[in-house]
């Protein structure tokens, strides 16, 4: 982990109020819930940021579907950034979805191969999954690429798929590349493209169950890289990729924001920068194009008619 960053905050003590970690019954908080909302790091922060009535809607969108949410612990590292402190209005944030009766879960990532065994009674298979996702999003640059080529056994069970009797490979795998996590690197968008297709892919998993929250493109990308690219024998379940913008899109369209202002207090954190999406609009013939708008454009395209379909 280097000199930089730590999966302990300094100030645990005040975010551990507001979470659920790794207790007796977090698998049944994943699997037994209708929806599983995944925050990546941009997003929190983004959202952490809003003011409160803004805040209480997006709350209100998590409990239409009693959503869990998650955070894992590569993205509470970068949440901590080098101070090693989790923000106050962060906290605040935690807080806030914790009073309204949802449950915030911050997992290790090898956590998942607890509740892969509750679903597989082969080990073997459940480091297949790994294997798979991991050979997958395979970049040439990045950490998890650097971690696995300076680990020639790491490299050995994960990306060959050479499983060996009685070795968590998920517990050193994700250990190794929290690790070696670094300034500015992509882990936790790699990360989350990771568990989330390995989520996806448990029995009885439906459509849309698994959502990511983020509004890096790249990371966005690569989940749906992985997703493409991810063996056809492993059927998998689909999942949402919500970056902000589709999410105020979805919000209006639901009822729980009703009026251009309430699109508008939703983007106070987005300042006066324009706002891209990737859409269409009503007479396109195309799959979608990346539109750049205003906050008053983009808030009169959400509560339009036919307006701008949001993609991401």
């Amino acid at each position: 982990m280097g000199t930089v960053y730590t999966d302990i905050p300094v100030n645990w003590d005040e975010v551990i109020m507001y979470v659920r970690c790794e207790d007796s019954d977090f698998v049944d908080f994943v699997v037994g819930s209708k929806k599983v909302i995944i925050y990546d790091t941009c997003s929190f922060r983004f959202h952490s940021n809003l003011n409160n009535k803004a805040q209480d809607s997006l709350i209100e969108f998590f409990k239409t579907d009693k959503a869990v949410l998650v955070l894992f612990r590569s993205i509470l590292m970068e949440l901590a950034s080098i101070e090693r402190v989790i923000n106050r209005e962060y906290v605040s944030f935690l807080k806030r979805i914790s009073q309204s009766g949802l449950t915030v879960l911050v997992l290790y990532e090898e956590s998942i191969f607890d509740i892969l065994n509750e679903c597989f009674s082969s080990q073997k298979r459940s480091f297949e999954y790994l294997s798979w996702a991991v050979r997958a999003l395979k970049q040439p640059v990045s950490t998890i690429t650097n971690t696995l080529k300076t680990d020639k056994r790491l490299y050995s069970q994960v990306l060959e798929g050479k499983y060996r009797d009685g070795v968590n490979v998920y517990r050193e795998f994700f250990s190794a590349v929290r690790e070696n996590k670094a300034s500015g690197d992509n882990l936790g968008e790699e990360v989350i493209a990771i568990c989330t297709n390995i989520l996806s892919q448990l029995p009885g998993t439906r459509d849309g169950k698994y959502c990511v929250i983020t509004d890096d493109k790249k990371g966005a990308a690569a989940i749906a890289t992985l997703f493409h690219r991810t063996n056809s024998s492993f059927a998998r379940a689909r999942i949402i990729i919500y970056s902000t913008p589709r999410l105020l899109q979805t919000m209006y369209n639901i009822g729980i924001l009703k009026e251009k202002e309430d699109v508008l207090q939703m983007l106070s954190y987005h300042g006066n920068s324009k706002i891209t999406v990737y859409g269409t609009t009503e007479y396109d013939i195309d799959t979608g194009e990346y539109l750049s708008l205003d906050i008053e454009q983009f808030a009169d395209e959400i509560i339009k008619p036919n307006g701008v379909n949001i993609l991401f």
